[in-house]
């Protein structure tokens, strides 16, 4: 008496017996989408199977040059896009604080100042 693993849409199926394993090989049963080994004819349960999820891990692939160089661009672009973004977010000024009305009266004044220049060397003759 053996236990057999079957596959069927990544996961894997635990059939405790070789007799309910020939039934399910030579297609006298099926499991169903509740993981229960069926009997084809008549249509019972004959077994609840314990069951778990294959480890399949997906892998990228990234044997084309062609794909290395668009995915090095992408990298480039958005690092870009991200610093710029940045810059404009945290070291924008805004002046709107100026150009909204208040209920406040604000006065600005505004002195005109006029600079002389000095000579420093005085001419002498």
């Amino acid at each position: 008496m053996a236990e057999h693993r079957v596959r069927k849409n990544n996961i894997i199926y635990i059939i405790p017996t070789d007799e309910l394993f020939i039934k399910w090989k030579n297609d006298k049963a099926f499991i169903d989408e509740y993981g229960r080994l069926m009997n084809r004819k008549p249509h019972r349960v004959l077994k609840e199977l314990k069951h778990y999820v294959t480890d399949s891990e997906v892998q990228e692939n990234y044997a084309s040059p062609i794909k290395d160089l668009v995915r090095d661009k992408m990298v480039e672009y958005s690092k870009y896009a991200i610093d710029r973004a940045g810059d404009v977010f945290f070291y924008a000024v805004s002046y709107t604080h100026l150009t909204l009305p208040t209920k406040r009266i604000v006065v600005i004044l505004v002195v005109g100042v006029t600079f002389k220049k000095k000579n420093k060397y005085k001419y002498r003759g």
